[in-house]
């Protein structure tokens, strides 16, 4: 008699799928970055890095730490850099929104680019590698917020017991992965680069409207990006 070697399916099975997405070819043709992602099972929630893959010999080179979600590898034109998002700074003790780090295509230590309150993301170069363009969430009244810049007050009991309350004035109240917006806007952000070293961090456009995957014109003096400027677009 012969015995099945199938199995039922089974929940912790899911722990085994490992998922590889995002690829994007070096400048020369070479490499390829991508992303690894997997679940853990201990923590309940997803990790993934960003690994390089020789297109000669196959060889895989993971350039991340394991420690939160790290993603959207991007090769700078000169195929030296590599940006990236991480939600695990290297020089944060706890998870925070993606931040928008830069390191040496070659592997090493990352320089942290952004410390956004409310993150980045769709990270673009500009054509002579000197600027990244990106997108980030903002209250329009104020503008772009660092994580360490608003410290909770407790000294007005009114406002710390509504803290979270979200109010919904428009239709688009709240976005999958992220939740409620509340005031929240998406605007287009500018990181300065120097040899890999952030010189300053700016808003280039933003407001009561949304903006999203901006792109650099080939001379670098113009940004284009999807959005709708009506009132309660």
């Amino acid at each position: 008699m012969m015995t099945s070697l199938h199995r039922r399916l089974q929940p912790r099975d899911l722990l085994r799928v490992q998922m590889a997405d995002d690829p994007q070819i070096s400048p020369d043709g070479t490499q390829v970055a991508w992303v690894h992602t997997w679940m853990d099972g201990a923590t309940n929630t997803y990790r993934s890095v960003v690994c390089v893959t020789d297109a000669t010999t196959n060889s895989v080179q993971r350039m991340t730490g394991a420690a939160g979600l790290n993603t959207h590898p991007r090769w700078s034109p000169d195929g030296r850099s590599l940006a990236y998002l991480t939600t695990r700074p290297p020089d944060a003790d706890a998870a925070t929104p993606p931040q928008l780090c830069v390191m040496p295509a070659t592997g090493g230590e990352p320089v942290v680019l952004t410390r956004l309150k409310h993150g980045a993301a769709e990270p673009v170069w500009s054509p002579d590698g000197r600027r990244i363009a990106f997108t980030t969430l903002i209250d329009p009244a104020v503008g772009l917020e660092s994580i360490a810049s608003t410290p909770d007050d407790d000294s007005d009991p009114y406002a710390r017991f509504n803290r979270d309350v979200h109010i919904a004035r428009r239709r688009r109240w709240k976005m999958d992965g992220f939740g409620c917006l509340g005031e929240l806007r998406r605007a287009v952000g500018l990181a300065e680069v120097l040899e890999g070293r952030a010189t300053a961090t700016a808003l280039v456009a933003g407001g009561d409207y949304d903006l999203h995957t901006p792109v650099w014109s080939p001379d670098g003096l113009w940004l284009a990006a999807v959005g709708n400027l009506d009132v309660d677009a």
